[in-house]
């Protein structure tokens, strides 16, 4: 549960101070300061959300997008509908960029893999000796 979710619904109870609406002036710090390097414990969508000038449903909101998606592509797909300044959406994504773990060969060739179409796949598998060669002639190896 994200802090603006315990927030919200402690103000649905009742309880905790009422809705303010951020000043839209101001630039939050959070968005011009540099974001750490890949740390999977870390959550950098509170580091960009915390001061961003937006109402804390939005901010409720795009956390849930941030941890609900695996990549920045997902993320900013989902965040298109959501009415925030650019500056935020440029800050949540390049955060999400930094949270993502390295790709290795095995997931550029797995992602490689999962775009080919069924019915290639298919005529490749009928095929083995010429996927063999395939193989061979991309990795260089026997």
């Amino acid at each position: 549960m994200s802090i603006w979710h315990r927030e919200a619904h402690l103000r649905a109870l009742g309880i905790g101070k009422p809705d303010q609406q951020p000043s839209p002036v101001s630039i939050p710090s959070a968005l011009h300061s540099p974001i750490p390097d890949h740390d999977v414990l870390h959550d950098h969508a509170q580091d960009v959300l915390q001061d961003a000038p937006i109402s804390e449903d939005q901010k409720a909101e795009l956390w849930d997008h941030y941890h609900d998606t695996k990549s920045a592509r997902e993320l900013a797909e989902r965040i298109q509908s959501v009415p925030i300044p650019e500056p935020v959406a440029v800050a949540l994504l390049e955060a999400k960029k930094k949270a993502e773990p390295p790709q290795n060969s095995a997931d550029k060739i797995l992602g490689a893999l999962v775009s080919i179409p069924k019915v290639a796949l298919d005529t490749a598998e009928q095929h083995p000796h010429v996927l063999a060669q395939f193989v061979k002639a991309i990795f260089g190896k026997d």
